[in-house]
């Protein structure tokens, strides 16, 4: 394949990050509202990936638009969607631009990533920073590793526990105490999967 300009490559990883999230393309209105340039541009831009045999485009419909990189690929674009607390609940992404390319042998279509803030699950040895990539799934068995997202709150990542109506979401730190909320409140993303580590010293 031919190489990508950087602006047709941050259009294609939007492309896929969008899919793996919500399981189908963007529209060319969604993709001109998030670059900030005309529909003509994106247009444009989706021409020049279809010529170059990243996606193809039938009927020049972004909606109907095929990842062609992606079919018979071993690797799979796994989106980063925003900051896991290992302590606080933060917020997820509105849109992310980033994704990280993985064997699909290592985790399931459809996973997504979260990258880790807070020091409350170091006894999983999970750190500041690293990267936790999650299977989406509710079915969640007492006592597994999850990420859950609290109402009015944000994500956060930790070991559940169901007490009738409520849920208990337990730290591994001996310095920190769980937290109970109402069921209703709690929404659960899913099991992790697989941790990420990079030890490359920070600058």
């Amino acid at each position: 394949m031919e190489p990508l300009t950087p602006k047709q490559k941050r259009i294609l990883d939007f492309i896929k990050d969008y899919i793996a999230r919500y399981g189908y393309p963007p529209s060319i209105p969604e993709m001109a509202q998030t670059f900030g340039c005309a529909l003509s541009t994106i247009h444009g831009h989706l021409e020049n990936l279809e010529k170059k045999g990243y996606l193809r485009l039938p009927g020049n419909r972004a909606r109907g638009l095929v990842l062609l990189e992606a079919e018979d690929a071993d690797t799979i674009a796994v989106p980063l969607v925003g900051y896991v607390a290992a302590g606080a609940p933060v917020e997820i992404f509105e849109h992310p631009f980033k994704s990280i390319t993985l064997s699909k042998e290592l985790v399931p279509e459809g996973s997504v990533a979260f990258k880790v803030s807070g020091t409350s699950m170091i006894e999983e040895g999970i750190f500041d920073d690293d990267i936790l990539v999650v299977q989406r799934r509710e079915d969640i068995k007492k006592g597994e590793l999850a990420v859950v997202e609290v109402e009015d709150e944000g994500v956060t990542v930790k070991r559940l526990e169901m007490e009738g109506d409520m849920v208990r979401l337990v730290p591994s730190n001996l310095n920190l105490q769980p937290r109970v909320y109402p069921r209703e409140k709690v929404k659960i993303i899913g099991v992790i999967v697989l941790l990420l580590r990079s030890y490359r010293r920070k600058v």
